[in-house]
């Protein structure tokens, strides 16, 4: 094994690395003492320590019977030296017992210094076990204020599972609330609804009051009497026509079928030469009455229904001129008691055009009533101009 040669004090210093803290290299202070103990050729020491067999190994006991080779040695080495063999025995003792006093006056020193960095370390050690007991008691009330943290901290779970709680409750009532209100919402939706029909037969109603003024506006104007039997009358009359009209769209609808199936049954033979002809025989028929001249009356009567013989708007002197002449067929020429239709009946201005279907009855009986009030002109609902007949 290589050896390195170093002075005491930095061996001391490379000890003692720390006195103040007490760390100190076991392992360079071994090999000092062993160093010193060879240095001073002690060869056994007798020792009383306390050893416990448990704890001591048997790799300890090896290593120390090694170390006490090694001693013996290195001591017979230095016995037997050159410089020493060369002396006889009285000269070689006396060197021997010098060397040794210069050794143990270096020992001494070197434990006199130990004692100085002993008593130091001491003091150090008093300051440590001071600051350990500050630290000992800083850490006693750290674990009394964990203690109460910790007891707060349960407090604060407690009461925050107690908010939890309550904040779930909360909700539980906002979801009823909403219910409630979801509810009122449904009810006010029944209500406005409601308050719109009211409205509507609020508006039914007042048009039927209107209706009544007019009723007692018209009677104030012209007597029940004066009109009573003409209603009756066009009641009835409006009654018949109703009932040609039925029978006429029954007609048709016999009429339109037949058709029906001859145009289907002359499609099928391709016999359009004969439909050519007879198409061919109507025109001329309808070119000769369009050349019959016959009196200017209105849709084949000769007096308007509505209006009599004289008739004006309401606030215009000038009289409504007189209606138009429309085409009446032959068929229908012979049956005067029959119903027929026109497309379109003109009877006195744009007022009066009608564009839909109209069915007019042919001239029948009207019925002249005496009133004993003078002729007073009155407007019908209609936008017609009504006169009552005086008996004078």
């Amino acid at each position: 094994m290589a050896t390195t040669r170093i002075k005491l004090g930095t061996l001391l210093d490379a000890i003692f690395q720390i006195p103040e803290s007490g760390v100190v290299n076991v392992r360079l202070l071994f090999e000092l003492l062993r160093a010193l103990l060879t240095r001073l050729g002690l060869k056994d020491l007798e020792v009383l320590l306390e050893l416990d067999p448990e704890s001591s190994s048997s790799h300890a006991l090896a290593a120390a019977a090694e170390w006490n080779q090694q001693e013996r040695t290195t001591a017979d080495d230095g016995l037997f030296s050159p410089s020493l063999a060369a002396l006889d025995a009285e000269a070689r003792a006396e060197e021997m017992a010098r060397r040794n006093a210069e050794q143990t006056g270096q020992v001494l020193g070197l434990l006199r210094g130990y004692l100085v960095r002993l008593q130091a370390l001491e003091g150090g050690l008093g300051d440590l076990r001071g600051k350990r007991a500050e630290d000992l008691e800083v850490m006693g009330k750290m674990l009394g204020q964990i203690d109460l943290l910790d007891a707060r901290l349960c407090e604060q779970e407690k009461k925050l599972a107690k908010v939890a709680a309550d904040v779930e409750c909360f909700g539980l009532v906002v979801m009823e609330q909403d219910m409630k209100m979801e509810g009122v919402n449904r009810r006010l939706d029944v209500v406005e609804a409601d308050v719109q029909r009211t409205r509507c037969r609020q508006g039914v109603v007042e048009r039927e009051l209107a209706l009544k003024a007019l009723a007692v506006d018209l009677e104030r104007y012209v007597p029940f009497e004066c009109y009573g039997l003409a209603q009756i009358e066009f009641g009835k009359q409006v009654a018949r026509l109703n009932e040609d009209i039925y029978a006429l769209e029954q007609l048709l609808k016999a009429k339109v079928y037949e058709l029906d199936g001859a145009l289907k049954r002359k499609s099928e033979s391709t016999e359009t030469e004969g439909l050519r002809k007879q198409l061919a025989k109507v025109a001329s028929s309808l070119n000769c009455s369009k050349k019959v001249q016959v009196p200017p009356v209105a849709a084949g009567v000769s007096q308007c229904l509505t209006c009599g013989l004289e008739a004006s708007l309401e606030g215009d002197s000038q009289l409504l001129p007189r209606p138009v002449q429309h085409f009446i067929p032959s068929a229908f020429k012979k049956r005067r008691n029959e119903v027929f239709t026109l497309k379109s009946r003109y009877c006195g201005g744009e007022a009066t055009v009608t564009k839909p279907t109209e069915r007019v009855l042919l001239p029948a009986p009207i019925l002249a009533i005496n009133c004993e009030q003078k002729s007073t002109p009155v407007v019908g609902t209609n936008g017609r101009l009504y006169e009552g007949v005086s008996s004078s």
